[in-house]
């Protein structure tokens, strides 16, 4: 068990506890951020969008595809920054990784 801090669309940061093996987008909504996630985690909604700052978001694969596309079309989209919280699963390595809210959830 890690965590992940968590900046709000207020500013406000906040660190939620993080389970291995879950997503970022169910460990974001079970600590209590909302997140429409409509599709429920199948990369086609895009209403997970995150921006993943701090050290170790080095070891995040880079998005696939399906994912890349997607998020190109958002409105906050970041090239490097940008990701769906649906389509990483937390682990070890990503301990202490800073997510940002976006106005797309």
């Amino acid at each position: 068990m890690g965590t992940i801090n968590v900046k709000d669309l207020q500013g406000a940061e906040v660190k939620i506890q993080a389970v291995e093996g879950y997503s970022l987008m169910e460990l974001l909504r079970d600590n209590g951020f909302e997140m429409a996630a409509i599709c429920g985690g199948a990369c086609i909604c895009g209403t997970c969008h995150v921006h993943v700052r701090g050290e170790n978001a080095r070891h995040l694969p880079e998005p696939a595809y399906d994912e890349a596309e997607l998020l190109e079309t958002k409105p906050d989209y970041i090239e490097g920054v940008s990701r769906l919280a649906c389509q990483i699963n937390y682990a070890e390595d990503l301990d202490g990784l800073m997510l940002e809210l976006t106005e797309d959830n």
